[in-house]
């Protein structure tokens, strides 16, 4: 089907010198080049129509005629040949009709390629110059789907023209694994900051409800359900709908009207010795974005149930930010705050934030961590603390991101939970429980 295609498009092309102007100047607006800016390693020239309409029929021709970069060759004793046009790269296919690649340094012609493939593509194969993938081929473990996308990569000149076409389910697993590998270099960072080796130390690795991390049988080495301790629950999506938008503003305004006076934190309003019955019921009310894979409601309510002895009181900060933004008033004791903005992803039509914490928001009530404490939020013995953020409903743009929209205020909440020795979806090498009892006790 895709040799068919480029025989027609060269067909094509003969008659008609300008017949992909139209497609190729309206992808490339989608990701321009970009020109000036802070980070130069960016800038990068883009070639217009004019320049590049001379080489495409010579471009076509060499895949529809499979036009051979050089000689046949022998190489792990299999006769091979370099050429152009629509690969498939099987396990099953002759060698001399794989995938090779020519030696350019010998002033050999290199190879414009279209390849497909199954199990040979799907370990990783770096492929040399790619520019446009189309991923389809699904993996439910985390160290196999990273594998696959080692091959997303791109050569230097062309990071404005890179595409990567895939299904909305792997896109969710990807982001999903991207964020699970940057929990994991945060961790390691501490670790590295404390003096800590992996022997005396092993990092935590989340658990996703829809992936695995590795296959059953190399799972042996590691203890699951370690500590849920001194973890900051950072929600990425906002649900903008009306209906969830205004129950969440409900339900935050009743926690509100139950508060003491406030403690000012400069950027929020601060309140002490919340019961842990009106936090509860508030998350177990909130309405979470039906993609955010940060917070699973279940675990989190079992979690603060086990921990029912050590987590009676919570302080609760609603963020306030100095500026000129929206106002928004929870009413209570809390009454008007300045709303935060979040701006959106550009590549989604829903609402990913990404982040809904500032750096150092785990700290908004108690300041920073005392000197010796080996706690990367809250240690042991310090309250839990709830923050609840009224966000801009139109958030403008910045950078690559694209305004919010909302019909009106989002709530979002984040959760700092204090050290602890209860249990949540985690694993870590065995070895590790005598250090995580030392993390969870703030001592060296």
């Amino acid at each position: 089907v895709i040799q068919g295609y480029f025989t027609d498009l060269r067909e094509k092309v003969a008659h008609d010198r300008d017949h992909l102007r139209s497609l190729y100047e309206r992808i490339l607006a989608e990701v321009p080049s970009r020109a000036g800016g802070a980070d130069d390693a960016l800038d990068e020239p883009t070639a217009g129509w004019a320049d590049v309409r001379e080489y495409v029929p010579a471009v076509l021709e060499r895949i529809v005629d499979k036009v051979p970069a050089g000689p046949a060759f022998v190489e792990d004793g299999h006769e091979q040949i370099a050429r152009s046009g629509v690969i498939v790269d099987n396990s099953k296919v002759d060698w001399k009709d794989r995938l090779t690649y020519s030696d350019i340094d010998n002033d050999r012609a290199s190879v414009t390629v279209v390849v497909i493939g199954g199990n040979t593509l799907s370990r990783g194969l770096t492929l040399e110059g790619l520019v446009t993938s189309y991923f389809v081929r699904t993996a439910r473990t985390y160290d196999t789907l990273m594998q696959m996308g080692r091959w997303f990569g791109y050569r230097p000149g062309y990071r404005h023209l890179v595409r990567i076409w895939t299904t909305p389910t792997l896109l969710d697993w990807f982001r999903e694994l991207t964020e699970v590998e940057e929990e994991l270099r945060e961790e390691l960072t501490w670790m590295q900051d404390k003096g800590l080796a992996p022997s005396d130390y092993g990092p935590r690795i989340r658990v996703s409800p829809h992936l695995n991390i590795t296959r059953a049988s190399a799972m042996h080495s590691v203890k699951m359900h370690l500590s849920y301790s001194d973890t900051q629950i950072d929600p990425a999506w906002i649900d903008i709908e009306l209906p969830t938008i205004e129950h969440n503003q409900q339900i935050a305004r009743e926690l509100a009207n139950g508060l003491g006076p406030y403690r000012s934190g400069g950027s929020a309003h601060s309140f002490e010795g919340v019961p842990a019955a009106d936090v509860r019921r508030l998350i177990e009310r909130f309405r979470f974005h039906e993609l955010e894979k940060r917070v699973d409601p279940e675990t989190l309510k079992r979690y603060l149930d086990e921990e029912a002895g050590h987590l009676t009181h919570w302080n609760v900060s609603f963020k306030s930010v100095a500026g000129t933004g929206e106002r928004f008033d929870f009413g209570g004791a809390v009454g008007e705050v300045t709303t935060v903005i979040r701006a959106r992803s550009n590549s989604e039509p829903k609402a990913h934030i990404q982040s809904v914490v500032d750096s150092n928001d785990h700290r908004l009530d108690l300041g920073p961590l005392p000197n010796g404490s080996l706690a990367r939020f809250r240690a042991r013995g310090e309250p839990p603390l709830l923050v609840v953020y009224a966000i801009d409903r139109t958030s403008p743009p910045r950078g690559k991101r694209v305004a919010l929209n909302a019909p009106a205020t989002p709530i979002s909440i984040a959760i700092v939970l204090p050290a602890s020795d209860s249990t949540v979806e985690y694993v870590a090498p065995a070895l590790a429980a005598d250090v995580l009892a030392q993390k969870a006790d703030g001592e060296g």
